[in-house]
């Protein structure tokens, strides 16, 4: 047999059930909520791989742009290395080139110094032909003179003196002779004024006077001849004037020549040396001396 509520007790049920309602509802929207929260979490979720997707399309691009750069750095690399060894190769050879060219000037050089030494033999002894020539050719006009009858003034004594001499001194006329010879040499004037001046030097040797010219270029030859052989050698005037062709300027030279030169023949170690000789021509006329001697003597016996 059932048995039949009371009416409370239907109310506390009815009340119950209006409880476990709302609760179930609740329950329905906090669940609704729930499923909204999931939702929205889930898009968030969503966009977030989304986001790591694209950082990591972004990461790989920037990784090949990497390898892409690391290879042209590697590329360049080595073409910076095969430039280097090039520039190393080409510096290997440039220096053997200028020890080369080091070798061959330092040889060219020797071979000029000799070259320039020959040569200033090779002019000494030109100069000495030359004064020879010269001098002998004014000594065969003095004797064609002499044999024609101007000059047969000299007395037998001064010949056979002369004869004498000649006989006791070799015809030709080296350093050693001038050391027993008296002469004297003085820059007299200037015998050409042009361009390239000519200075006269007024020799006498033994009562025999002659003139030379000089040009000033000579008179530097042989100073320095005198200089490279390591002689004590006044000094010369300048090289340059300020005007060239002044005559104030050629006559101020000259004087300064003319004491250079009474320094040189004053010195008893510069007198007598060959370079001096050949300059004033002493040589020569010291055989043109010897030949006039020998001739009076023959034409006096």
């Amino acid at each position: 047999m059932h048995e039949f509520l009371s009416l409370d007790g239907v109310q506390q049920v009815l009340l119950n059930m209006d409880a476990a309602i709302i609760r179930s509802r609740t329950l329905e929207e906090e669940l609704k909520l729930t499923r909204e929260g999931n939702e929205l979490l889930e898009s968030r979720l969503q966009l977030a791989n989304e986001e790591v997707r694209s950082r990591e399309s972004e990461m790989q691009l920037m990784y090949d742009k990497a390898v892409v750069v690391e290879r042209e750095l590697q590329c360049e690399v080595e073409d910076l290395q095969a430039e280097a060894a090039r520039l190393r190769e080409n510096i290997s050879n440039k220096a053997q080139q200028a020890e080369q060219y080091l070798k061959a000037t330092k040889l060219a050089e020797e071979k000029l110094s000799a070259n320039q030494e020959k040569l200033r033999q090779e002019q000494k002894r030109n100069v000495e032909l030359q004064a020879t020539n010269r001098s002998l050719q004014r000594e065969i006009e003095r004797l064609e003179r002499l044999l024609e009858g101007d000059e047969v003034e000299e007395s037998a004594d001064d010949a056979h003196r002369s004869a004498h001499s000649a006989s006791l001194s070799s015809i030709h006329g080296n350093s050693e002779e001038v050391g027993h010879i008296a002469y004297e040499a003085t820059v007299s004037g200037v015998a050409n004024a042009g361009v390239a001046p000519r200075y006269a030097i007024e020799v006498n040797l033994e009562g025999i006077t002659y003139t030379i010219a000089r040009r000033f270029s000579e008179f530097a030859a042989l100073h320095s001849i005198l200089v490279h052989e390591g002689r004590k050698v006044p000094k010369l005037p300048p090289k340059k004037l300020v005007k060239r062709n002044s005559l104030e300027n050629i006559s101020k030279r000259m004087i300064l020549l003319g004491k250079f030169l009474q320094e040189v023949i004053q010195d008893p170690q510069l007198k007598g040396l060959p370079e001096v000789l050949s300059f004033l021509e002493i040589n020569a006329a010291i055989q043109c001396v010897q030949v006039r001697r020998f001739v009076l003597f023959c034409f006096v016996l």
